[in-house]
């Protein structure tokens, strides 16, 4: 890595500046941040990439040795510190390499996360967000098809989902093995169940 990334001016010179294979690696986490919240915008802070929405919302970085992402959170890593097996963590970073990348949902979860703490501070804060507030619901963490699917059957909340059984929502058209597991994940954490 060169050590001009101390001194890019843009996302894109920094990762310009990086070796190829990195480059590829934290433009995926780039472009997945940028679908999640599109209203977010890019600047270089503290020296390295980060997205902003009225607050820094998450950051990545390259190393000489490894890449980095930052939550800007302690709470956030916290709450996902059983997730990170398999990563060096820190109190404000998750470490990972280009062999060894962050798991898509896992960054996605961190994201939505954040948004969430954002909100919350939003509640309890005098200043306004300036950009205009985004609704996080577990349902977040499912692809398009899964969240139409629950849409469409009037699915809405955690709690319609536990008045339900597994085996019904499972037959929704779009509900596939991977947002079943979100569901399940996302019920536990909520302390609720499918219906028996």
């Amino acid at each position: 890595m060169k050590k001009q990334n101390q001194r890019a001016a843009t996302v894109d010179e920094y990762l310009a500046a990086v070796p190829p294979d990195v480059r590829a690696a934290l433009q995926k986490i780039r472009t997945q941040v940028k679908k999640l919240v599109p209203t977010a915008t890019e600047k270089i802070s503290y020296g390295m990439p980060t997205f902003f929405t009225h607050r820094a919302l998450v950051g990545y970085a390259a190393h000489k040795k490894h890449c980095s992402f930052y939550p800007w959170s302690g709470v956030t890593l916290k709450n996902f510190k059983n997730e990170f097996s398999g990563f060096e963590t820190s109190a404000g970073t998750v470490r990972f390499t280009v062999d060894n990348p962050l798991p898509a949902l896992l960054i996605k979860k961190i994201v939505l996360a954040r948004l969430a703490e954002h909100d919350e501070k939003d509640k309890t804060s005098r200043k306004k967000p300036s950009q205009k507030k985004i609704q996080i619901t577990a349902f977040s963490l499912l692809a398009a098809p899964a969240q139409r699917a629950l849409a469409g059957a009037g699915i809405g909340t955690l709690k319609d989902l536990a008045k339900r059984r597994e085996s019904e929502v499972s037959a929704l058209h779009g509900m596939g093995p991977k947002a079943q597991n979100v569901l399940r994940t996302e019920l536990k954490r909520a302390g609720l169940t499918y219906k028996k």
